[in-house]
């Protein structure tokens, strides 16, 4: 391909998905009290589930030993309460955008679908500890081969991910921190970014130099 790419996370930087995936919560909650669990080991179960260290990042295997609904069909249920961050659509209708996830593509393209957005591909690794793996950002410059990148993130995380990418593919790799939703499962150290690096929105994608 070459040139300059972009990329970008979909939580808390393409979609705000906080309000849609607490009632996905209390929904499953409320599933497990009716069985007799306990609401404080319901919501210990629940969170489990989505945010433990060690936890499957196919959500619905864990559901389905529970007896209780697949994930994706949950966010559509609720996808009404899904909100495209400021700038998403303009970004994505103008550039071609590759979307880079941890979690299954199964359950994020329903969150971009809802808005009728596509991104010109998808890097689901399908694994929590995908930003910490060099492989992934290998895989990027192998498919890709950029002669430089934007990227889009809203965690310490996926700023380290960047790193690993100048060095994957020996090109300058912009990154620049969305601020306008807390991410879900981290309280992102924004002060460890350079002030340059901290947008509020998508919006701000400056024109490549040269």
């Amino acid at each position: 391909m070459g040139g300059r790419i972009i990329l970008s996370d979909i939580d808390g930087t393409l979609v705000d998905q906080i309000a849609a995936h607490r009632k996905v919560e209390r929904l499953l909650v409320s599933r497990l009290v009716a069985k007799g669990i306990s609401r404080a080991r319901a919501r210990r179960i629940v969170s489990g589930i989505f945010f433990s260290p060690g936890k499957d990042p196919d959500y619905d295997v864990a559901l389905s030993s529970l007896g209780l609904p697949r994930y994706a069909p949950l966010v559509r249920r609720f996808s009404a309460s899904l909100r495209l961050m400021p700038g998403a659509r303009e970004l994505m209708r103008k550039n071609r955008v590759f979307v880079v996830t941890s979690a299954f593509r199964k359950f994020q393209a329903p969150k971009l679908a809802r808005f009728g957005l596509v991104p010109a591909g998808w890097f689901s690794f399908e694994t929590p500890g995908f930003r910490k793996d060099p492989a992934g950002a290998r895989m990027i410059a192998r498919r890709l081969k950029p002669s430089s990148a934007v990227f889009f993130g809203d965690t310490t995380e996926d700023w380290r991910f960047s790193r690993m990418l100048v060095r994957a593919c020996g090109c300058p790799v912009e990154f620049l921190l969305v601020r306008g939703a807390r991410h879900y499962s981290e309280e992102a150290r924004y002060q460890e970014f350079p002030a340059a690096a901290k947008i509020r929105s998508v919006r701000r994608l400056r024109a490549p130099k040269g």
